[in-house]
């Protein structure tokens, strides 16, 4: 009998302390699903890519690797000539509208933060959160409105890119 009651006193225990696991757990979530409806309702629509994007310790790793891997392609000539071709071709609309996003977040990145160009990598990663999720919505906004003017310096940088090519020495 007295051996029964030591197991039903650390069976106890050990529901008491997988319980307070749970309800720290619990807890966690809780205040991490409220922060995520603030951010939610504060700026409307976040999609899932936005959050990956947002978080800085993976960014850092990914803009290693592809500072690495960019400077191993660019060492390719046959790379070089790739992008020789597609400088002539217009771009896609898509192509465009990531071109103009980008334009739209220097505008919005000189207007707030001066000296971000400056800026060391991390410093600029949290810059980029910021805007991002502070002005996401009217970068969009700018980006859907300068994209006919992006359209035309587009054609007219592949026509130029086309004029050189076949002639190398204008």
């Amino acid at each position: 009998m007295k051996k029964l009651n030591e197991l039903m006193i650390e069976n106890q225990e050990f529901q008491d302390k997988e319980l307070e696991d749970l309800l720290d757990l619990r807890n966690e979530i809780l205040e991490i699903t409220e922060e995520f409806e603030k951010l939610y309702t504060t700026y409307d629509v976040i999609d899932e890519g936005l959050i990956k994007r947002l978080n800085l310790q993976k960014l850092f790793q990914r803009s290693k690797k592809a500072a690495i891997r960019m400077k191993r392609l660019m060492a390719n000539p046959a790379h070089k000539q790739k992008i020789a071709r597609s400088k002539k071709r217009m771009k896609s609309t898509a192509q465009l509208l990531v071109k103009a996003t980008k334009a739209a977040r220097n505008k919005i990145k000189d207007k707030f933060f001066p000296q971000w160009r400056e800026a060391g990598r991390q410093a600029l990663a949290k810059i980029n959160q910021l805007v991002t999720v502070k002005h996401g919505a009217k970068i969009a906004k700018m980006a859907k409105r300068d994209l006919p003017k992006v359209k035309v310096k587009a054609r007219q940088d592949a026509k130029r890119a086309r004029e050189l090519g076949a002639n190398p020495n204008a």
